[in-house]
């Protein structure tokens, strides 16, 4: 809070006084000169902190907005991405798009518990922790502080520190001073054990109690030094601002810990970019012994944390049109490796935040644009109406106990939390009363807000300040027998909140992070002439019960009308079904009544998924009508939709071979060679469905062109003049045919999928979780980092993996062979081997079409990126053992480009005989990567419920067989269709179907990649052994 000593005195004076240095001293300006303390930087513009991108290390930066260089969220930030439609625009649908609601985190509901009901008169929870004292006065004197102080800031010291908290706080100026902010070391002292003392603090001597008043409480251990921050230059105070440059210094300073276990200072003071900004500075600089001291770790041997702030830096916020001429209110907060600033939390217009760059300069807002403001709207009276604003820094909780040993941090279970104000006003508006609330938001990016507390909260003896004494206690009446000298009779309001001192080897780094079991202790003001703190728990009960969530609906919680489906897996025909879903399902629910949830183990398009590569060959030439009809279909929508033409996907990290930002189309029909092997009728066959317009699946044109060998060796600028024809016959070119950039079709799919709604969550799922109830199907699944999601149909479009995620679940329920998911799948890899070719191979490489050389090989024009691609077509197997004795077939754990030097050789030697000038002057593969795909019997994917009862609203979407990428656009309609247990007809509902082992005795559609070999029968001797943790 700022302090204008006249104000409340002399109100009148007071006006008279402020117009008069308005009318006068406007011109006025701090000389620029600055202290060697402050930090010289670049001053924004209005337009936003402009930086050379190239002047940043990659790791520091998110995603740039390279079009006009400033700092833009990073799209991997968000779980939902899409713009918010305006009702009545142009283009726009006719109704307001929904939200998708979060999912409420089974360790969260802990805070939803309420132990006690509302005041009926002031409407507040009262908790029963007291406010209690706080003094300036240093145990060498023996009365009472004369001087009067307020704005309280505490941290507490590490566990090793002889004294127990660091107290920052203003000392109200006499008549011709300015104010001042002191600093000193102080300790707890407690009346009697039922003050729930912690080991270490003492009791009250008679001393403590002369000073401190009955209740004891905090009081200064070391003399107090005066904090001697430099003042800082009014650039930009003008108009109805101007009478701030009469009051240099800092104010209101908030002390904390960071998540480097550094010890922080913001403070307000005068502004290089507005009129008054926030300004940060580690506060080792001002008290040397508290460096000392940091640097003494009995456990840790150090020189103590690294200075993120060593001088005085101001804090800014971009774009500039953000910005108001006077900021305040701000609060930090830290994941575990980086640092955030929020600005803003609002009922109308919700809150903003920002990641911290280094050296004050921020990234644009990265609140989710889908985020619902958390705090409740102000009445419509008016009179009854209080202002929003931030009031203390933020702490971190683990939401379980250290005593537990099933209690393992991870964010997932771990959430933010602060105070926030409601400030009414008098009608003067001089503060009436400061209603303190607690918000909590999620640990996890995009940090989405998750509860604000159902009540303001009191403390036992706190008064709320408007309504009688009995009307305070009405809900403890014999409160009012206490000494009422305890109470604090004008308004209060919380500056800042800590965890207490006392817990064991509490290292700096986790002074901001807490468990269940943690006390906090506030830093309370009252009336702007007064200070104390209070100590309390965080839960059972403690200050953060009492929550409400932000949103009215959660995917735990949902009503019977609502329809949750969770997709595992964001390959082709999760991020498929996930589009479709959204364009059907969402679009046509009414608002609420139905959310599609995407998970996967990493942003899209997911690294390791088989979809995700550097091209997929797009073709329509099939043996079996059915599919080249599926084809056609598909390349339709490659040719047509909008979302595959145009600029490129914003999405870090799309494709494996990289989107370099132009605007370009995804499909490319560059045609595609396919060389005829003796003996093969399936050339014949292709051609012959081609022609066919009614059952063979074609167009009633046959758009191939028969090729002699030499044909080929002479076409295209003479690029497969080299390769060995042995074992081919002949050979015919389609033109229709092509390849389209794989991972970023697949990235532009999903974000079209979540612009419409679709929630993606970033969660390796380990484990398919079943209702407790028999015959309840399942509920959900569970992560690596112990996240639940539930859902009322789950789809599992997990690929390679998804023996791996289901043996566990089948083992409980003893199901037989043929409803076991290694029934019906084979994980199958493959060896691709990446080129980087320069300018001019480029150019002679490009022209050429897709070549396939049948069982021995693919290869592909480079992509726009100069990487080529060949792919080894000779499939492998990886079986492992499960721990109950049976053998499933899995994908390695190690890294995808760990390839055995055996298939390195092998595919060498493809190399060599399709297009040895890859291999001239000894060059080599700039990389491997091994490619894990389901394949079933006869490569019909499986897209099917489980046909098991118990597992009635389980779904199938896998065995993509090597040859289903191409689907993509397409087979999202099919798989949502069978997830709303709709017939797709005969043919497909056959081909598709959940089967049984005679079921799969038919011709395969692309029978040459079952595997027939082991992929660490593959390796050398002394290489490692290719496993996975089951």
């Amino acid at each position: 809070m700022f302090y204008f000593p006249p104000l409340r005195r002399f109100v009148a004076a007071a006006l008279i006084f402020l117009a008069t240095v308005v009318f006068y001293k406007s011109s006025l300006r701090v000389p620029v000169t600055l202290p060697s303390i402050v930090h010289r930087q670049q001053v924004p513009s209005s337009e936003g902190i402009r930086i050379s991108v190239a002047s940043w290390r990659p790791h520091m930066l998110p995603y740039p907005n390279v079009s006009s260089n400033y700092l833009s969220p990073p799209k991997q930030y968000y779980y939902n991405d899409r713009k918010q439609a305006r009702l009545g625009e142009e283009g726009n649908d006719a109704r307001e798009w929904q939200r998708a609601q979060p999912i409420l985190n089974p360790h969260i509901e802990v805070l939803f518990k309420c132990h006690r009901t509302p005041n009926q008169f002031t409407n507040h929870i009262r908790l029963p922790h007291i406010i209690r004292n706080m003094s300036m006065a240093p145990p060498s004197i023996s009365i009472p502080e004369q001087r009067t102080f307020f704005n309280p800031t505490l941290i507490s010291l590490p566990y090793w520190s002889e004294n127990q908290y660091l107290l920052v706080t203003r000392v109200v100026p006499g008549e011709n001073s300015m104010a001042r902010n002191l600093l000193c070391e102080a300790n707890l002292c407690s009346v009697n054990a039922d003050d729930s003392t912690t080991e270490g603090e003492k009791a009250c001597t008679d001393a403590d109690l002369k000073v401190l008043g009955p209740a004891g409480g905090l009081r200064c251990a070391t003399p107090p030094i005066t904090l001697n921050v430099p003042s800082t230059p009014a650039d930009l105070c003008e108009g109805a601002s101007a009478g701030w440059v009469d009051y240099p210094g800092f104010h209101d300073p908030r002390v904390f810990w960071s998540g480097r276990g550094e010890p922080l200072m913001m403070v307000n003071s005068l502004s290089r970019y507005a009129c008054l900004g926030l300004w940060l500075i580690d506060l080792r600089v001002l008290h040397k012994s508290l460096e000392k001291l940091l640097a003494s770790s009995p456990d840790h041997p150090s020189m103590g944390p690294l200075m993120s702030y060593p001088t005085l830096t101001e804090l800014t916020r971009n774009p500039g049109s953000d910005r108001s001429p006077i900021e305040k209110n701000w609060m930090l907060f830290f994941s575990s490796s980086e640092s955030y600033v929020q600005y803003d939390i609002s009922p109308s217009k919700g809150r903003a935040f920002a990641k911290l760059l280094g050296a004050g300069l921020t990234t644009a807002n990265l609140t989710d644009p889908l985020e619902l403001p958390c705090l409740p709207e102000d009445p419509t009276d008016k009179t009854l109406a209080g202002k929003w604003h931030q009031a203390t820094n933020a702490l971190r909780l683990v939401l379980c106990e250290r005593r537990d040993a099933k209690c393992k941090p991870s964010d997932a279970k771990t959430v933010f939390f602060a105070v926030v104000h409601r400030k009414h006003n008098n009608a003067f508006q001089l503060p009436l009363r400061y209603e303190r609330y607690f918000a909590v938001w999620s640990a996890s990016p995009p940090f989405e807000m998750l509860a604000v507390s159902q009540y303001p909260i009191l403390l036992a003896n706190e008064t709320a300040f408007g309504w009688s004494a009995e009307e305070n206690w009405d809900d403890n009446p014999d409160a009012l027998q206490v000494a009422r000298g305890l109470w604090p009779r004008g308004f209060t309001y919380t500056v800042s909140i800590a965890y207490a001192w006392g817990r064991q080897h509490d290292e700096p780094i986790w002074k901001s992070t807490g468990y269940l079991e943690d006390s906090v202790v506030l830093g309370i003001g009252i009336d702007d002439v007064g200070q104390g703190f209070a100590r309390a728990p965080s839960y059972r009960p403690g200050t953060i019960q009492h929550l409400h969530l932000t949103t009215e609906t959660n995917m735990s919680t949902l009503p019977p009308s609502h329809s949750t489906i969770l997709i595992v897996g964001a390959g082709i025909f999760g991020t498929s079904t996930a589009y479709h879903l959204a364009h059907t399902l969402l679009a046509s629910s009414p608002p609420g009544t139905a959310t599609v949830t995407l998970l996967d183990r990493a942003p899209p398009p997911s690294p390791r998924a088989a979809s995700n590569d550097v091209n997929k060959i797009v073709r329509a030439d099939y043996t079996i009508p059915f599919y080249m009809g599926l084809a056609y279909e598909a390349m339709d929508a490659w040719a047509s939709w909008d979302v595959f033409r145009g600029e490129t996907s914003r999405a870090v990290g799309a494709g494996t071979g990289g989107s370099d930002g132009d605007a370009t189309d995804v499909y490319h029909r560059t045609g595609w060679v396919v060389l005829d092997e003796h003996g093969s009728d399936a050339a014949s066959r292709i051609r012959r469905n081609f022609g066919d317009a009614h059952g063979g699946g074609g167009r009633g044109y046959d758009p191939c062109v028969e090729m002699s060998l030499d044909e080929v060796r002479g076409k295209w600028g003479g690029v497969l003049a080299g390769s060995d024809y042995a074992g081919y016959g002949s050979a015919y070119f389609n033109p229709e045919a092509g390849w389209a950039d794989a991972g970023e079709a697949l990235a532009r799919m999903a974000e079209s999928a979540v612009g419409k709604g679709v929630r993606y969550v970033v969660g390796e799922a380990v484990e398919v979780l079943l209702h407790a109830e028999a015959g309840g199907g399942v509920k959900g699944v569970r992560t690596g980092d112990e996240r639940v999601f539930t859902a009322d149909k789950v789809l599992l479009a997990t690929g390679a993996w998804t023996s791996r995620l289901m043996s566990g679940l089948e083992e409980r329920l003893g199901l037989s062979e043929e409803e076991r998911v290694e029934g019906q799948i084979t994980v199958a890899g493959f060896c691709v081997a990446h080129f980087e070719l320069g300018r001019e191979e480029r150019e002679r490489f490009g022209e050429m079409p897709v070549v396939a050389f049948g069982a021995n090989g693919e290869t592909f024009p480079p992509n726009r990126k100069g990487t080529m691609k060949f792919t080894n077509a000779h499939s492998f197997s990886n079986t492992m053992r499960t721990p109950e004795g049976r053998q499933i077939t899995v994908p390695p754990d190690q890294d995808q480009k760990i390839v055995p030097k055996g298939l390195e050789e092998e595919t060498l030697e493809m190399v060599k005989a399709r297009i040895p000038e890859l291999l001239e002057n000894g060059r080599r593969p700039h990389s491997y990567r091994l490619c894990w795909d389901a394949v079933t019997p006869s490569q019909n994917q499986v897209i099917s419920k489980h046909p098991n009862p118990r597992l009635s609203n389980l779904y199938f979407a896998v065995g993509g067989s090597g040859h289903s990428w191409k689907f993509l656009p397409i087979i999202g309609k099919y798989v949502s269709a069978v997830v709303d247990d709709v017939s797709l007809g005969e043919e497909k509902d056959r081909r598709w179907n959940w089967k049984t082992r005679a079921a799969w005795d038919e011709r395969g559609v692309h029978e040459k990649v079952v595997p027939s070999r082991e992929l660490n029968n593959l390796k050398s001797g002394n290489e490692r052994r290719y496993d996975a943790k089951l």
